[in-house]
């Protein structure tokens, strides 16, 4: 929840440069905890915007030449084991390398 709440487009840029120069795909949980459990992180319908603006902006002002948006993909699932509306983020990085 820290971490989603200081989300920046500088994290966003540094996990896609790290997924497309290793040529791989990449996932990105936001929701683990370090001992992998899975409590997810509490958003409001408009906090589920930020991450997305985060990836957009990263991707279109922070790559020469600009990548598509069509790499990254963000999916939130609800965690229904705990209380509350909390959800898991995942942010799948796809190496389109032919588009860079």
């Amino acid at each position: 929840q820290d971490e989603l709440a200081t989300l920046m487009t500088l994290d966003v840029q540094r996990n896609v440069a790290a997924a497309v120069n290793s040529r791989r795909k990449m996932k990105w949980a936001i929701g683990v905890e370090m001992n992998g459990m899975v409590t997810g992180v509490s958003l409001t319908e408009d906090e589920k915007d930020i991450p997305r603006q985060a990836i957009d902006f990263s991707l279109s002002r922070e790559f020469v030449p600009e990548l598509d948006p069509r790499i990254v993909n963000l999916e939130f699932i609800r965690v229904s084991c705990v209380t509350g509306n909390r959800l898991l983020i995942i942010i799948s990085i796809n190496s389109l390398i032919e588009s860079v």
